[in-house]
């Protein structure tokens, strides 16, 4: 897992909440004068986690106004960018005479810490608003500083292109830190670099000014989300990925070049590491029961239908079927759980075949494992093994008569 810090106010008595929280926004972002409608009991949740030049903190909140003014810029050391991306709520952020409306998961934008700035966040409802924030240095951008200041506090998309790269990066650091180890830490920070100096130069329209190791890293993470979103597909290849982007074969294998590993390894890899954790989630190993379940179950019905089937003597028999399997397949706890029934009833519901295979599936899918589901798995097999003997015996004496 990523190193990181964790912090939820909900730990603190109501009273110092609010303290602790302005004490920590100061500390991981910028100072600045917070004010909201909750101080008497707020309730918020902050992981910040060190990505190599860049520090990424994800925040949850209630609704709250943030001022930071002259007076705090000159007072505090500011020579870092922050980039905001809200995840839920809505924000209005001012900067430089430049004011925008961002849009949870659609829209981010650019602060500079080293300028005044005011960030109102509103959350949806009664819940908290979300957002993940990043530091960057102002050495890190390769951008000059007066060509971005042209973008702050402008909203820059985050659902699509360069721009939804960069969101979904940043979401899944700070969704799931413990996908990732720690060795990989700078490497992350320096693709959302990349990505986010891609952006930057797309918005300002420089993008020929970039250097050929930026382009690359950028068409690099194109390449790598296009492979994450059709990792289930069969067509997935080195030259289905080169024809979506435009390129040559040879340009893609070159593309890779001084990575850990080819475009072909990084599907296999990427595809291995998702059936290790299909495997890991033990949602999806209760599930798995419902496979020999459902044999079982296959087993039951087929002999119970074969035992029947020798008593037919008529095509018209055959509604006598429907007339026992449309009731059982109503009243058997399809729909509605045995405890709807009248308790003089439920003896009978549990007599019923359909009962207990439904039991044997529905209950190890609900997480619900235990000895109780011995009770089906012995009556099936009771029930299959019992009409297998009807049904071999009936059929033995008609074909010796």
């Amino acid at each position: 897992m990523l190193p990181n810090l964790l912090v939820d106010t909900t730990v603190l008595p109501p009273a110092e909440r609010f303290d602790f929280w302005y004490a920590l926004v100061a500390r991981e972002t910028a100072p600045a004068h917070i004010t909201s409608a909750h101080l008497d009991n707020f309730v918020g949740y902050a992981r910040a986690i060190d990505l190599g030049r860049i520090r990424l903190t994800s925040l949850r909140y209630p609704s709250l106004d943030s001022t930071r003014p002259s007076q705090l810029v000159r007072r505090a050391e500011a020579d870092v960018y922050q980039l905001a991306l809200p995840l839920t709520g809505r924000s209005v952020l001012t900067q430089d005479r430049n004011e925008s409306a961002l849009e949870a998961v659609t829209h981010f934008t650019l602060l500079d810490t080293a300028r005044p700035h005011i960030a109102r966040h509103s959350a949806d409802g009664p819940g908290l608003a979300a957002t993940i924030t990043v530091q960057i240095p102002r050495a890190a951008l390769p951008v000059a500083p007066d060509r971005l200041r042209r973008l702050l506090a402008v909203p820059m998309p985050a659902h699509l292109g360069v721009g939804g790269l960069l969101a979904h990066h940043l979401r899944s650091i700070a969704a799931h830190p413990e996908q990732y180890q720690p060795p990989e830490a700078e490497a992350l920070g320096r693709v959302a670099l990349d990505l986010l100096t891609a952006v930057l130069a797309q918005q300002l329209d420089i993008e020929g000014t970039l250097s050929p190791q930026t382009r690359q890293a950028a068409l690099r993470a194109r390449v790598v989300d296009f492979i994450d979103r059709h990792l289930g597909s069969d067509e997935l290849s080195p030259r289905s990925i080169a024809a979506a982007h435009h390129i040559s074969l040879r340009s893609l294998h070159r593309l890779f070049e001084g990575e850990s590993a080819t475009a072909a390894e990084l599907i296999r890899a990427k595809r291995l590491e998702r059936c290790r954790r299909d495997l890991g989630n033990p949602l999806l190993r209760q599930l798995l029961l419902a496979l020999p379940a459902s044999v079982l179950i296959a087993y039951a019905f087929a002999a119970g239908g074969l035992a029947v089937t020798t008593y037919l003597r008529d095509f018209p028999d055959f509604q006598y079927i429907q007339l026992v399997m449309l009731p059982m397949y109503l009243f058997a706890t399809t729909f509605y759980p045995l405890s709807v029934y009248p308790a003089a009833v439920q003896p009978l519901i549990r007599a019923l075949p359909l009962y207990h295979s439904i039991e044997l599936v529905r209950e190890p899918a609900l997480g619900h494992l235990g000895w109780d589901l011995l009770i089906p798995v012995v009556y099936l097999v009771a029930f299959g093994s019992i009409a297998t003997y009807v049904a071999t015996r009936r059929m033995t004496r008609a074909m010796l008569r």
